[in-house]
C-alpha cells in the first residue's frame, strides 16, 4: 500500500485477558502484489485461481505499460472494450470480518469502475471510482441508494480498504486513511463472504490495481519483501512488509527479526518504519526473517501478533529462480525455460550456460550427454514439450572458465485442453502435426503383427 495510516475504523481486535500479550499467526486469507513468481505478464485468466470474463484482464509490466503500473515491476489492469469488464478471485469463505486492501488507480476521468465484495454471485458490497467521484451503494440506514463521496483525480493512486462485517451487515469503505462510507448497508443479508471483483471502466479505460491483501481483522504482516522463498537477492537489501489490523490511531510497532538461522534472532525492537536495511550478506546463503507486529491496545497493554518466518537466498555461483517454477505443474507446452546467471556471469570469454533436459531424473541429475542440450550465454531454453509429461533440467554455471553445478528441477505439463481428442491427434496437444506422425512411426516400429 502506498500509505502507513492506520485508522480508528470499526475492526475486531483480538480480546486479551489476563496476561495474554502474545497471539500467533495473522489472518492473511490471501495476498499478491501481481508479481512473478506468482504471475506472469499477460492475460490474468487462470492464474493463482483468478477469473476473467467478459473483456480484459492482464497483468502488465513497467516495460510494457509503464503508464498504469502502480508500484514495482508489474499490475493487474482491468480494461473494457465495448462490455463489461470484470475480473473476479473467490477466496476462503468467512462468516465475520473481511478487511480488503490494494492499491487502484483510474487512468481516465469521467470513466467509471467498480469494486465489490461478493456472497458467491450476489453483489453485497459496491464501491468505487464515479464520473469524478467516490461512491458507494447504501446510505448508512436501511435503504440501498448510490451516494457521492468525494471527487478523485484520473492516474493518481489511491489506498482503498473496504472492510465488510458479516455480524452487523454493513461496511465501510475507506479511501488514503479517510472513511467515506461508514457502516453502510449489504445489498442483502448473507451468512458469508467469498469473492472479490473488480469491474472495468466504461469506454476502453484502464483500472490498475496492484498490492492486495485480504485479511480477517487479526492483526498481521504480509506483502513481504523479498518475496518468501525469493532467489538472487544482492548482498545488500531492503526488507518491507505491510501491517494490517491494527484500530489504535497511534498504529503499530515491530519487531525485526533476521539471520541464516530458521529462528532468526532480533534484530531490531519497536520500530515504526515498515522497512529494514540489511547488508553484507553472504554469497548464495539463505537467510530468515520474521516481522512481529505490537499493538498499543489504546495505551494499555500492547499485544504482540507474532509473524511468519519468511526466506530469502542472496544470488550465489549456481543458476537461479527457474521459470517454470519447481515442481510446478499444469505448466503449457509452448512454455518457454529461463533463469537466472550466477554472480559474475556476464557472457563473455569463459562464461557459458550448460543446458541439461529431459524425461528422466536420474539421467539430467548424472548429466548424461543425451540429455545434455548444449552451451549457450543467453538464459532462456525453447523446449519441445508434450502434454502430460514430468520433465527435469538443470543448468551448470560456467564463469570464468569454472564449472558450478546447478539443482535439479521439476516441472509437469498441463492435460490436454481439447475434450474430445482430435483425430490423428496422438500425442494429445490439441495440434496436429509432424510430432504425430512421429508417434505413429514409433508404434509402427514396435508393432509385431506387422
Amino acid at each position: 500500500m502506498n500509505t502507513k495510516t492506520f485508522f480508528p475504523m470499526a475492526i475486531v481486535l483480538v480480546a486479551v485477558f489476563g496476561m495474554l500479550v502474545t497471539v500467533a499467526g495473522a489472518g492473511i486469507i490471501y495476498e499478491t502484489d501481481f508479481e512473478a513468481p506468482t504471475f506472469t505478464a499477460g492475460d490474468i485468466d487462470g492464474q493463482d485461481s483468478w477469473v476473467v470474463e467478459h473483456t480484459t484482464g492482464i497483468i502488465s509490466d513497467a516495460n510494457d505499460d509503464p503508464c498504469y503500473v502502480i508500484a514495482g515491476v508489474q499490475t493487474l489492469n482491468v480494461e473494457k472494450d465495448g462490455g463489461t469488464a470484470i475480473v473476479y478471485r473467490d477466496f476462503t469463505a468467512q462468516t465475520g470480518k473481511v478487511i480488503i486492501e490494494f492499491d487502484a488507480k483510474l487512468a481516465i476521468n469521467n470513466k467509471r469502475a467498480r469494486i465489490k465484495v461478493l456472497n458467491g454471485t450476489d453483489e453485497i458490497c459496491v464501491m468505487g471510482f464515479g464520473s469524478h467521484d467516490f461512491f458507494a451503494v447504501g446510505d448508512g440506514g436501511a435503504g440501498n441508494v448510490t451516494q457521492y463521496l468525494g471527487s478523485w483525480s484520473a492516474n493518481t493512486v489511491y489506498a482503498i480498504t473496504v472492510v465488510a462485517d458479516i455480524a452487523t451487515q454493513r461496511y465501510d469503505f475507506i479511501v488514503d486513511g479517510d472513511t467515506l462510507a461508514d457502516d453502510y448497508y449489504f445489498s442483502s443479508t448473507v451468512t458469508q463472504l467469498d469473492r472479490l471483483r473488480y469491474e472495468g471502466p466504461d469506454g476502453g479505460a484502464t483500472f490498475a490495481v496492484d498490492d492486495l491483501v485480504i485479511n480477517d481483522g487479526i492483526p498481521g504482516v504480509g506483502v513481504p519483501s523479498p518475496a518468501d522463498d525469493a532467489e538472487g537477492i544482492p548482498f545488500a537489501v531492503t526488507l518491507s512488509w505491510q501491517g494490517t489490523g491494527i484500530a489504535d490511531p497511534c498504529g503499530p510497532t515491530y519487531d525485526v527479526y533476521f539471520g541464516t538461522s530458521a529462528t532468526p534472532p532480533l534484530v531490531s525492537s519497536g520500530q515504526e518504519e515498515e522497512t529494514y536495511d540489511v547488508s553484507g550478506l553472504g554469497m548464495g546463503t539463505p537467510h530468515y526473517w520474521r516481522i512481529d507486529i505490537i499493538d498499543p491496545n489504546f495505551g494499555g497493554t500492547p499485544v504482540t501478533y507474532t509473524g511468519d518466518v519468511w526466506d530469502f537466498t542472496t544470488i550465489g555461483y549456481k543458476a537461479w529462480g527457474p521459470n517454470p517454477g519447481r515442481n510446478t505443474t499444469d505448466i503449457v507446452y509452448t512454455e518457454v525455460l529461463s533463469w537466472g546467471a550466477g554472480y559474475g556471469f556476464d557472457g563473455g570469454t569463459g562464461d557459458l550456460h550448460k543446458v541439461y533436459f529431459g524425461t528422466s531424473q536420474a539421467l539430467v541429475t548424472s548429466r548424461d550427454a543425451s540429455v545434455f542440450i548444449g552451451n549457450q550465454t543467453g538464459n532462456t531454453y525453447d523446449p519441445d514439450l508434450d502434454v502430460e509429461t514430468q520433465y527435469y533440467w538443470c543448468i551448470d554455471e560456467v564463469i570464468d572458465s569454472t564449472t558450478y553445478s546447478g539443482d535439479v528441477w521439476i516441472f509437469t505439463t498441463e492435460s490436454p485442453i481439447c475434450v474430445p481428442r482430435l483425430q490423428g491427434d496422438l500425442n494429445g496437444d490439441c495440434v496436429i502435426n509432424f510430432k504425430d506422425f512421429a508417434a505413429m512411426a514409433s508404434e509402427w516400429l514396435v508393432d509385431t503383427t506387422l
